[in-house]
């Protein structure tokens, strides 16, 4: 068995690794703490004297002074705050501003890093700024997607006969992230595009054209409907061929098929042979067919031969052994040779065998949990290393990114958020005021009431004023019958759904039926989200185009204070069940999903391309 000195040190050894991470968690959140603290009046003074010059009542050359204690990405907090808000002159001053803390020549000298998020930082900060004319433009033809995605949201501030022709150009990037952010910036330029973006449509057709063809619906100009009608007309000619390839799919012409294919001779088993006749010594060597022959009396001599004197020697040789093990196992009460003749070394033999068999096992199953734990350990250490990866790049790809560039956007896909509720006529005006409240442009609430026995509908219709209409919609999957449909006056965005009780997924099922929005999100009535939650959930969805479901990350609410449907203040559970679970949501959520995504352990499907008639 294994020696208690090697699992005592073993046990040290993790007890060891567990204070120290214990340790570094702790000195991580003292610091940020303290930096926290130190940093507060630094942040106070600084936007003070940046207010100050802009309003023209105090030297620029505080600024400077008061910036220099400040760490970059807070020096870009404090202009960023305000770059925001800012036009004209207020503007080209809070330039000046940033140009004399150096920060335009380290944002130029990103934009000509050979890290890419480097590079994207930079072109975030220019963009910001207000500045950016000499480098930005040559990221346009960047090879990360990221950095071009940057430089083309940087170049809806820079509209330039030259930035709006390289902006139509990438219409046809193969990134969905950049197509999104050309055609944002697009529209926000507004007028100086139609004339290019006509003659780029006239040039082009089917696919390199449907971008264009989504700004073109946006700005709305007569110039485009000649070229519109005519894409139009190539969509439709383009779509009658394909219904007649997809009538004659599943057809085997000639008579061959996969039926043919498969009715033919299978291919050649090689190396599937037996092995030759193994020799009679060997096989009863394995077998241990000398050992069952010398037990039963068949490999000894006949009786009444005389055996040779070397074999009689090995005889009591080996008897005076087997004799001396058995005592030194078992001793004996009494003079040898006591006790019932003929039971004391069968009794002795089964007892050491069993006792064999046993130290065997537990030897085994010893090495067979060191290896496990060891195996989950060295798992787990990987899946750390994998989602502090993850939370980087993430960190990298997020910083100072504008996420509010979102809520103006025309092309923010509309999302319908899914709430079923089943007797919760206490809260659920609250909930469903929260869900309005959202920070999103194109969002849709479809609240379905479960068969609610309690007062959960007069409350809606008390609170929301809501009016009935009439229920028509496609039944995309079956649902319990739909008593009514209603729409508030006071909120069009808010929709309910009052139908016979059939548990959550057939509440859901009922409310994707009636939702209008290209996404849906699934939800209780009861869940708070962060106001900015939707922006950072749509994210994925404007990266790439072969997303099809996101998910947050869900905390526990116990402890916390929570003021409006919105969590003021987060704090720790204070029982000892609701804190396990918080932190079993953190480890499922912040390591295990993140790990995993890194890994490669979260799949990625094609999204069903719009000729299928598939709804996304």
């Amino acid at each position: 068995m294994l020696g208690e000195r090697f699992l005592l040190e073993v046990a040290l050894a993790e007890g060891a690794l567990a204070t120290l991470a214990y340790a570094l968690l702790m000195a991580h959140a003292l610091g940020l703490r303290i930096a926290r603290h130190r940093n507060s009046s630094r942040l106070a003074a600084a936007r003070t004297a940046v207010a100050a010059v802009l309003q023209a009542d105090s030297p620029t050359s505080a600024v400077p002074a008061a910036l220099a204690g400040l760490s970059l990405r807070r020096q870009v907090r404090v202009l960023a705050e305000l770059a925001v808000s800012l036009g004209g002159e207020q503007r080209r001053r809070l330039l000046s501003l940033a140009s004399d803390a150096g920060l335009v020549a380290r944002a130029q000298r990103r934009c000509a890093s050979r890290l890419w998020w480097r590079r994207v930082h930079g072109a975030r900060l220019l963009g910001l700024l207000g500045s950016g004319e000499s480098v930005v433009p040559v990221l346009f033809g960047d090879r990360r997607a990221e950095v071009r995605a940057q430089a083309a949201e940087w170049a809806a501030w820079h509209p330039s006969p030259l930035v709006i022709g390289r902006l139509i150009e990438m219409l046809a990037d193969p990134s969905n992230v950049c197509r999104f952010t050309v055609k944002d910036s697009l529209l926000r330029i507004g007028r100086p595009t139609v004339e290019p973006l006509a003659d780029h449509l006239s040039t082009r057709s089917g696919a390199a054209a449907e971008a264009g063809l989504t700004v073109a619906v946006g700005l709305a100009d007569p110039r485009f409907l000649g070229s519109g009608l005519r894409l139009v007309s190539d969509q439709r000619a383009d779509a009658r061929p394909g219904r007649r390839a997809r009538r004659g799919l599943g057809r085997r012409p000639g008579g061959t098929g996969a039926g043919d294919a498969a009715a033919g001779p299978g291919p050649e088993r090689s190396g599937v042979g037996r092995k030759g006749p193994r020799s009679r010594r060997a096989l009863a060597g394995r077998t241990g067919a000398g050992r069952v022959a010398s037990r039963s009396g068949l490999g000894r001599a006949a009786p009444g031969r005389p055996r040779p004197a070397r074999a009689r020697r090995a005889g009591a040789a080996a008897a005076a052994s087997r004799s001396h093990r058995l005592r030194s196992f078992r001793p004996r009460h009494g003079p040898d040779g006591a006790g019932p003749a003929g039971h004391g070394r069968p009794a002795d033999r089964g007892v050491s065998g069993l006792t064999a068999f046993v130290s065997t096992l537990l030897v085994y199953t010893e090495w067979a949990v060191l290896g496990y734990f060891l195996a989950v350990n060295s798992f787990y250490a990987v899946q750390l290393i994998s989602a502090a990866l993850e939370v980087r790049r993430h960190s990298l790809m997020s910083w100072e990114e504008n996420r509010q560039r979102v809520l103006g956007s025309d092309l923010a896909p509309r999302i319908s958020v899914l709430a079923p509720a089943h007797n919760e006529g206490a809260g659920v005006a609250e909930s469903v005021r929260a869900l309005l409240t959202l920070q999103y442009p194109n969002l849709e609430v479809v609240l379905i009431n479960d068969g609610s026995t309690d007062e959960t509908m007069e409350v809606l219709e008390r609170e929301f004023e809501l009016k009935s209409v009439h229920p028509i919609y496609q039944q995309l999957v079956s649902s319990q019958p739909v008593v009514g449909l209603y729409r508030s006056r006071v909120k069009p965005g808010l929709v309910v759904v009052d139908k016979v009780n059939g548990r959550k997924a057939d509440a859901l099922n009922a409310g994707l039926n009636v939702a209008t929005g290209e996404l849906v999100c699934a939800i209780d009535a009861d869940t708070l989200i962060e106001p900015d939650g939707l922006l950072r959930m749509v994210r994925p969805f404007l990266l790439g185009d072969d997303v099809v479901a996101t998910g947050g990350t869900i905390r526990v609410a116990n402890g916390s204070t929570v003021r409006g449907g919105r969590v003021v203040a987060t704090r720790a559970p204070r029982s000892f069940l609701a804190g396990v679970q918080a932190v079993e949501y953190m480890r499922a959520f912040l390591f295990g999903r993140l790990g995993w995504n890194r890994l490669g352990g979260n799949p990625s499907f094609r999204a069903p391309s719009a000729s299928s008639g598939a709804r996304p």
